[in-house]
């Protein structure tokens, strides 16, 4: 039996990846090829980053609640960048816990509730 030579292999891998690479770059080209491959419903770097953001968004608002302009910016990119609605109700109400929690600070700081 043959011994196999792991620079063999190597090289013919990667011909055959040079091979499919030149296979995609003609697809490519062509006009189906183009509307194919950058057909919104396969945008998955598109999801992912959106994802991502979703993702980022929730963890801050139940880990770190107190950095609200982390809070306020992902936000802000995550519907800037197509995001849907189901963070808005999270968002509104991590917003006025937020808000709730300044005013008793400041009230407890000053000790009133009114400024003078």
């Amino acid at each position: 039996m043959e011994q196999i030579h792991w620079t063999n292999v190597v090289t013919m891998l990667t011909g055959i990846a040079g091979i499919i690479t030149a296979i995609g770059i003609i697809f490519a080209a062509t006009k189906r090829g183009r509307d194919w491959l950058i057909h919104p419903a396969l945008d998955l770097s598109h999801a992912n980053r959106l994802l991502l953001r979703r993702l980022e968004f929730l963890l801050t608002v139940n880990t770190q609640p107190e950095k609200a302009e982390v809070i306020e910016k992902v936000y802000a990119e995550y519907k800037g960048m197509g995001g849907n609605g189901y963070v808005d109700g999270v968002y509104n109400a991590w917003k006025k816990g937020y808000e709730e929690s300044l005013i008793r600070e400041r009230i407890k700081a000053n000790g009133s509730a009114r400024d003078d």
